[in-house]
């Protein structure tokens, strides 16, 4: 399993019967999981009452073996686990939990939009093996259902938006793949996770809601949010009976790198939902 850290609140210890939300907190590319600690995750744990796992090794083959710890030695509260990750710990998340779905309530990625193939990999002597998102993969996650949430930055160094941006430099020749049109099949595949229709994406000149012409993609729900001075365009993916499950934000003149608001925007949509831990199917809470 390698290294990884664990916060779990006080109340484990005065309430010994009662169960916590698990939130796995996936670090980014050549970061130390101490640098977790600034995302603000810990912080939403340590006010909502969360148990949140840190590891190193973000394959699933460990987050796999830290569950089944937690679980075991932490009051873990089964229809309550959370993959939340920014930039490659975006990536990781996105791999893992649209694989497994019937384990997780929700997924947050930060600074990344992926929901594709890669080929295998290493990242600073971590191997990874390579990852397609097959029918069958994404055919399971439409019939559970995954909440999510797409944040990114307008000013990221990967190029993520306007989605009809095309990646620069080193960028372009990662293992990561960040053209248009893998961006705009990413999120269209997570829109089926989210159980709604593809939807058609924007270039330059076209007219749309504020929130669409940020992000390069229409939504059947738009709005932006004032937050400490900076707005987010939230681009909300409708099903037909009015909920939303894929929650997409732009955050206005934003670098690679999270915001104070970035956790709680994630932490306020995803804590809506748990899910059954025999069924698979989502529970709104």
């Amino acid at each position: 399993m390698d290294k990884w850290s664990s916060f779990v609140p006080l109340a484990a210890e005065r309430e010994p019967n009662r169960r916590f939300p698990l939130i796995f907190c996936l670090h980014g590319a050549h970061n130390p999981i101490q640098l977790t600690e600034s995302y603000g995750v810990m912080q939403i744990a340590a006010r909502e009452e969360c148990i949140v796992i840190a590891p190193e090794n973000e394959n699933w083959s460990s987050i796999e073996a830290l569950l089944a710890y937690a679980k075991a030695h932490f009051p873990v509260d089964d229809r309550r686990v959370y993959s939340i990750g920014y930039s490659f710990g975006g990536f990781m998340t996105s791999r893992n939990v649209l694989a497994h779905p019937e384990v997780f309530a929700g997924a947050g990625m930060g600074g990344m939009l992926f929901a594709g193939s890669v080929k295998a990999h290493d990242l600073d002597g971590q191997p990874y093996e390579a990852y397609d998102l097959t029918e069958d993969i994404l055919r399971k996650a439409e019939s559970l259902g995954v909440p999510a949430v797409l944040f990114m930055g307008e000013c990221e160094m990967l190029r993520l938006l306007p989605l009809w941006n095309s990646p620069e430099g080193e960028v372009r020749d990662g293992v990561i793949p960040l053209n248009p049109s893998d961006k705009q099949t990413a999120l269209n595949n997570w829109r089926r996770a989210g159980q709604c229709a593809a939807t058609s994406f924007l270039s330059p000149g076209d007219e749309g809601d504020i929130c669409e012409t940020r992000i390069g993609a229409r939504f059947e729900r738009c709005e932006t949010r004032l937050i400490q001075g900076r707005r987010y365009f939230i681009g909300d993916s409708v099903k037909a009976d009015g909920s939303c499950l894929l929650r997409t934000i732009a955050c206005e003149d934003m670098v690679h790198w999270p915001t104070p608001a970035w956790a709680e925007l994630v932490w306020e949509h995803l804590s809506r939902f748990a899910r059954d831990t025999v069924t698979g199917k989502l529970i709104r809470l």
